[in-house]
């Protein structure tokens, strides 16, 4: 009875991982969503055709291409990487870096692995020229060295284990852990019913076993949504921000130069349409909502 109830609160788990995808509504008007992919289409390939010759109307071109497959998403709410790898290519060749970054971020999430994409988003940072303030750019911690004691082991503890899970994040993309995941979680349903019933062969350890891989397998996903929820991120989409030490105009700017267009960010608190980000460097600055793009 204990394997079937720690069984059941895993499962419901597993639901509560699975309801984004499958929850997704049927998009609406999908007409007129399939007309705004064949214009984005016909406008990239155009651009193409001209870029050698009159780059100017390429960029043009290439603007309104990523307009038209941007519309997908917020009218559509389709999210998936090729869509978002068509806006960040045409939003680089357009000339908007910033917004290219943000939409390869976005591919990123839904495949780690695309060579495409993240070589698209190197390309994207060179050009708004963040490359040294990316968020998995290597820096050093401003925090003054370690403290030594239980709480610098427990953070650097903490700090090893979500580089662990990072990791197997960005291996294995998040479709085949959540299946892999409800694989184990299936297996345990069998395993303990094949034991409840007296199958000999089926050995006590073999449910719990099958419930701890379904549990290292679900928990990337976890920390993913978590970290996500808990530290959700934007990009700097607006040139010559002026970021300000408190969030209305009378607040003097924070640094002597305004924010660079593209930087990627971290949300810490909003109030109206004031946002409080963090920097790459933790510092700490308050912006206009309507200059970042959040991903």
């Amino acid at each position: 009875m204990r394997i079937m109830a720690a069984m059941t609160g895993w499962i419901l788990l597993l639901g509560v991982l699975a309801m984004p995808a499958l929850g997704a509504s049927t998009p609406p008007d999908r007409p007129a969503l399939e007309a705004y992919f064949r214009e984005g289409s016909t406008e990239f390939a155009a651009g193409l055709d001209i870029a050698a010759g009159v780059p100017a109307a390429a960029r043009e071109r290439f603007a309104k291409a990523a307009a038209a497959w941007r519309t997908i998403v917020t009218d559509g709410g389709i999210r998936n990487a090729d869509l978002e790898r068509n806006i960040g290519n045409a939003s680089l060749l357009a000339g908007d870096a910033p917004r290219a970054i943000a939409a390869f971020r976005r591919a990123g999430a839904i495949e780690p692995r695309d060579r495409a994409v993240l070589d698209g988003l190197a390309a994207a940072r060179r050009a708004a020229g963040t490359e040294a303030y990316a968020p998995d750019a290597a820096r050093t911690s401003d925090s003054g060295g370690s403290q030594g004691g239980w709480r610098d082991a427990m953070e650097s503890l903490g700090r090893f284990v979500g580089w662990t899970l990072g990791q197997l994040a960005a291996v294995f993309p998040p479709r085949w852990l959540l299946w892999a995941a409800a694989a184990c979680y299936m297996a345990t349903a069998g395993l303990a019913l094949l034991r409840l019933r007296g199958i000999r062969q089926v050995r006590r350890w073999m449910p719990w076993a099958t419930l701890a891989a379904a549990a290292l397998t679900a928990m990337p996903l976890v920390a993913a949504d978590l970290r996500r929820w808990r530290q959700p991120e934007a990009v700097v989409v607006a040139a010559g921000t002026t970021a300000r030490q408190g969030p209305a105009e009378m607040y003097e700017p924070s640094f002597k130069e305004p924010l660079t267009a593209g930087l990627e960010v971290i949300i810490v608190e909003e109030r109206g349409e004031w946002v409080l980000v963090r920097l790459h460097d933790g510092r700490t600055a308050w912006v206009r909502s309507g200059v970042l793009e959040r991903l």
